[in-house]
């Protein structure tokens, strides 16, 4: 019998976590990720590829077809702008708690992806 639903990762399967600029797009940022994505591509291509930048979307329609199982959020970037105009101590806390306690729904599912967690604490 056909079977054709998509299959899941194995447990071993490699989760790689980029994080970058990429997206913009500004040349330099785009060659840099794009050079990874291809490097990965050779030498890692069953591996899952994370790419956090600013603008996921549109780093999907750039990177697309660059890695096989390319994935694109923006989790990190959106601490990082939430606590842009923070005192540095009360950014750090913010951080940990989102990281560590879940509980928002705009994190939670980008830290629960598969490694999510994980590539954060």
């Amino acid at each position: 019998m056909l079977d054709i639903a998509p299959s899941a990762p194995s447990p071993a399967a490699d989760i790689l976590y980029l994080v970058g600029t990429s997206g913009h797009p500004n040349f330099g940022d785009e060659f840099i990720a794009a050079s990874w994505l291809r490097f990965l591509a050779r030498t890692r291509p069953d591996a899952e590829v994370w790419l956090d930048c600013p603008h996921p979307g549109l780093a999907s329609h750039l990177f697309g077809g660059l890695h096989p199982r390319l994935r694109t959020t923006d989790t990190l970037w959106r601490l990082v702008f939430e606590t842009t105009g923070m005192d540095p101590a009360a950014a750090d806390a913010h951080v940990d708690r989102v990281v560590t306690s879940l509980g928002s729904p705009r994190y939670d599912l980008g830290l629960l992806a598969p490694g999510g967690r994980d590539r954060c604490t």
